[in-house]
C-alpha cells in the first residue's frame, strides 16, 4: 500500500493482523492509517516532509498528547511510539466514530467546551513544562492582521492559469475589500492596532469536530500538532467560525458564556469585534487548499470554492452580528461583509 508503512510495520510493529491496515485519513497536512497488533487497535500516523515548513509537528503532537494523558485527560490518544527521523508516531487508536455536521447537537458543543476548558486549566500546571506555542499564535493585533495580509498576497501572487480573472476578482473584491474595511476601522480605533495582547490559554489550537470521535455519547479528541500556547480570542474564534463547525447563533452564545466565565486567564472578549471578520477571511483561504495544491487548479473546484466560501462569509456575518448585539461590544458597528 506505502513504501513507508510497510517499513515502519517491519522495522517496528513486527507482524499485524491480517486484514487490518488500512488507510483512515488522508487529508492535506498528514496521511493516517489504522492496523491492529499485539491485540489492541492503532494508528500510524506519516507526517509531511516539507523544507518549507520548520514546524516540529511531530514532537508537538507527541509530547502534547502525553503531556494531557499525564494531567489526567481520558478522552485523547497514548502514544505508543514515534520517530522522529523517519517522521512517523504510532498511537493507540480512538473508539467510536466522526460526528457529522448535521449530527451536532448543542450537547455536543458543551462537551467541546469542557474539553477546551479541561486543557485551559491543564496549561496551568505545565507552564515551566511546556515551552511552545501553538501554531501561527500571534499577542499584538498588529500581527494577526500582517498575518492574514501576507496570505491574500501570496493567494493573489499564484499563477492561476484559465481560473485567474474570476479568482482575483472575488479575493480583490470580497476578501480583500473586508480586510481593507476592518483594517481601516481598527487603525481608527485608539491603540488598537498596537495593542498587546496578554490573554492566554493552552489550546489545542486546531479545535473543532473534525478532529473529535464520538462512541457511546461521548466525544474524544485528537490530532494536537498544532498545539500550545496561544491567544485565548483567536482559540474562540475558531471554534466558532471553523467551516466545519456550523453552529446556531443562539448555541454560539452559550459557548462564548461558558467560556467567558470558566476560562482561567486574562480578558479576551472585547476582541472578538475584529477577530471574528479578520479570521473569516483566513478561513476562506484555507478552504482553498485541497490535497497538493490549491482549487484553481482543478477546473470542477473553482465555481464550488467560490460558491461556498460566499456562503460562508454570510454565515459568518449573521453570526457576527448576532454576537456582537448580545454582547453589546462598544465598536461602532460596521457590517464588514458587506460590499
Amino acid at each position: 500500500m506505502n513504501n513507508q508503512i510497510d517499513k515502519i510495520i517491519n522495522e517496528h510493529c513486527g507482524s499485524i493482523e491480517k486484514g487490518s491496515l488500512k488507510r483512515i485519513d488522508s487529508g492535506n497536512n498528514s496521511d493516517v492509517y489504522a492496523i491492529k497488533y499485539k491485540g489492541y487497535n492503532a494508528i500510524i500516523k506519516l507526517y509531511p516532509n516539507d523544507e518549507n515548513d520548520t514546524r516540529d509537528r511531530l514532537g508537538v503532537e507527541v509530547d502534547f498528547s502525553k503531556m494531557l494523558i499525564e494531567e489526567g485527560l481520558k478522552n485523547t490518544s497514548r502514544v505508543i511510539h514515534a520517530n522522529k527521523k523517519e517522521k512517523y508516531a504510532i498511537f493507540h487508536k480512538l473508539p467510536g466514530n466522526k460526528i457529522k455536521a448535521n449530527e451536532i447537537r448543542s450537547n455536543h458543543w458543551l462537551e467541546l467546551v469542557e474539553f477546551v476548558l479541561e486543557v485551559n486549566k491543564i496549561g496551568l500546571s505545565v507552564k515551566d513544562r511546556c515551552n511552545y506555542n501553538a501554531s501561527e499564535a500571534f499577542f499584538c493585533v498588529k500581527e494577526h492582521f500582517d498575518s492574514i495580509e501576507q496570505r491574500l498576497k501570496y493567494i493573489l501572487s499564484l499563477d492561476k492559469g484559465n481560473s485567474k480573472i474570476e479568482y482575483d476578482i472575488f479575493i480583490q473584491r470580497k476578501l480583500l475589500k473586508i480586510f481593507n474595511n476592518l483594517k481601516e476601522h481598527v487603525l481608527q480605533t485608539n491603540h488598537l492596532y498596537n495593542k498587546l495582547l496578554i490573554s492566554k490559554t493552552l489550546s489545542v489550537s486546531d479545535i473543532g469536530f473534525h478532529n473529535s470521535l464520538i462512541y457511546k455519547n461521548k466525544l474524544y479528541f485528537y490530532d494536537f500538532e498544532y498545539a500550545g500556547w496561544d491567544f485565548s480570542g483567536k482559540l474562540v474564534t475558531d471554534m466558532l467560525i471553523n467551516p466545519r463547525n456550523l453552529i446556531r447563533e443562539e448555541v454560539a452564545i452559550n459557548v462564548i458564556t461558558e467560556l467567558e466565565s470558566r476560562l482561567i486567564c486574562d480578558k479576551w472578549i472585547e476582541d472578538l469585534k475584529w477577530m471574528i471578520p479578520l479570521y473569516s477571511i483566513k478561513w476562506c483561504l484555507i478552504s482553498m487548499r485541497i490535497r497538493k495544491g490549491y482549487t484553481f487548479e482543478d477546473k470542477t473546484q473553482g465555481y464550488i470554492w467560490i460558491k461556498n466560501a460566499n456562503n460562508y462569509l454570510n454565515r459568518c456575518n449573521l453570526l457576527y452580528k448576532a454576537i456582537c448585539k448580545h454582547l453589546k461590544l462598544d465598536f461602532e458597528f460596521r457590517d464588514f461583509y458587506t460590499i
